[in-house]
């Protein structure tokens, strides 16, 4: 039986909400995603599964990390 292999994504969460709310301003549209749960929901219709969450500060402003996984398909 072979072992389940993962591959693993680090993606700072409340920064891309912010990109795509600035983004959406600039175009004058709704933005594709507008909160943290938005972009996790959109990750796990993918098939990633959050398994961490930290906050880190990149220049002073506080960034919402996750880390998500899924099945390696080989």
């Amino acid at each position: 039986m072979e072992k389940q292999q993962w591959e693993y994504k680090a993606i700072p969460v409340s920064l891309e909400v912010q990109v795509a709310r600035f983004k959406a301003r600039r175009e004058g549209a709704a933005p594709s995603v507008d909160s943290i749960e938005d972009v996790l929901n959109q990750y796990g219709a993918d098939g990633w599964e959050l398994v961490s969450t930290f906050l880190w500060r990149i220049e002073d402003e506080p960034q919402v990390f996750t880390i998500l996984k899924r099945p390696l398909v080989v």
